[in-house]
């Protein structure tokens, strides 16, 4: 049984590669590299297209925010270092 979600579509904001570049001013490659290392915005693979949700950019943003180079330094201490991790830095 199929339902009729069309009075209810859902409006799910995304931006490609390229306006999250522009927006963040950053390269494609710095974008890349992000991806590859799980430290930049999450992201959506449809395909082989790469796009954003605007929700998630926010709240990365957010995330990223910082009122301070002290605040931020405090609020990373927190991270794992070689020195503290016998695995070297890597948490998983």
């Amino acid at each position: 049984m199929r339902e009729d979600v069309s009075g209810d579509a859902i409006a799910i904001k995304f931006l490609t590669v390229n306006q999250i570049a522009t927006l963040l001013q950053r390269s494609l490659r710095t974008l890349e590299t992000w991806r590859r290392n799980g430290n930049g915005p999450p992201f959506i693979r449809i395909g082989r297209r790469v796009l954003y949700r605007c929700s998630d950019i926010e709240a990365w943003l957010a995330e990223n925010r910082y009122r301070s180079r002290a605040h931020e330094l405090q609020a990373n201490s927190s991270l794992p270092t070689a020195r503290n991790n016998p695995a070297g830095g890597c948490t998983r």
